[in-house]
């Protein structure tokens, strides 16, 4: 891909390396993001606005704040750790493992501590029937585990970046998205809207197994004897990431509390706010 890029850029963008990861990063981000943007434009098509869509993009926007929480802030914490790694051992494949193995421990432990939260307070703040409640739970446990697979991601990628490797972790978000609205349309006659939750979490799962493969490329295979042996600098990053994430994620709360809101009109009014939302964003 590298190759055909460089082919296709002006031979000026070619001789300036800093300009060229500008210009193939950001191509690649925007392609990322747009198809991703799609995806509830045909969840719309094919499943419209009901008490179903409502439970999903109400557990979507729960689950969506706690991987905002573990995944995207540490992620960006990460980079430079990873960068003065490479810089102090020649790559950064052992802190890389550390945090796929000890982090992943935590995520999931979080996210089990979340789920428990939810079913106790989820009752109280939203006006569900309790067909629609308990399907909440269904789908919060089905979606659950994308916390920890982008929490993977968020930590493949960092490696990435560090690593001046920007076009894929640029792109990967398409990866997803892609494989995302295939299984939706493939198993929505079958599983309804179940299916959903099932094409976030395979494309996720396929998009870990592309940057997997490329961090072991780069930095060589990550999940090695040394993934498992602890290092101080593992509690010192996580506590920085955390505490970063804890302003930026008060913006975020909004759109959950506007989803809770929205839980006490009209059937579907969850959705339409959602579908809103996202037409706002384009």
């Amino acid at each position: 891909m590298k190759e055909l890029w460089d082919k296709i850029l002006p031979a000026r963008l070619r001789a300036r390396p800093l300009l060229r990861d500008v210009a193939t990063t950001t191509v690649f981000a925007v392609g990322g993001r747009v198809l991703g943007l799609l995806i509830p434009f045909f969840i719309a098509a094919w499943f419209g606005a009901s008490g179903e869509t409502d439970v999903f993009f109400l557990v979507y926007t729960l689950v969506y704040l706690v991987s905002f929480i573990l995944g995207d802030t540490m992620g960006e914490v990460l980079i430079p750790f990873f960068s003065d790694s490479r810089t102090k051992r020649g790559n950064a494949a052992p802190q890389v493992g550390r945090f796929l193995v000890f982090g992943g421990g935590v995520s999931t432990l979080l996210v089990v501590v979340f789920y428990g939260l939810a079913r106790w307070i989820l009752p109280e703040v939203v006006n569900f029937s309790g067909q629609r409640l308990a399907l909440t739970f269904v789908i919060l446990g089905e979606l659950a585990p994308w916390v920890v697979l982008l929490f993977w991601c968020n930590v493949l990628m960092a490696s990435l970046n560090a690593a001046k490797r920007f076009a894929l972790p640029a792109f990967s978000p398409a990866i997803r998205s892609a494989v995302t609205i295939v299984l939706i349309y493939v198993f929505k006659g079958r599983w309804g809207i179940h299916s959903i939750a099932l094409g976030f979490l395979v494309g996720e799962m396929v998009r870990l197994l592309v940057l997997f493969w490329k961090t072991s490329v780069v930095e060589g295979f990550p999940v090695t004897r040394e993934a498992f042996t602890w290092d101080p600098e593992i509690l010192r990053v996580g506590a920085a990431a955390l505490f970063r994430s804890g302003a930026r994620v008060l913006g975020s709360i909004n759109n959950t509390v506007d989803k809770v809101m929205a839980s006490w009109l009209v059937v579907g009014s969850v959705s339409v706010l959602y579908y809103a939302g996202r037409l706002e964003v384009v």
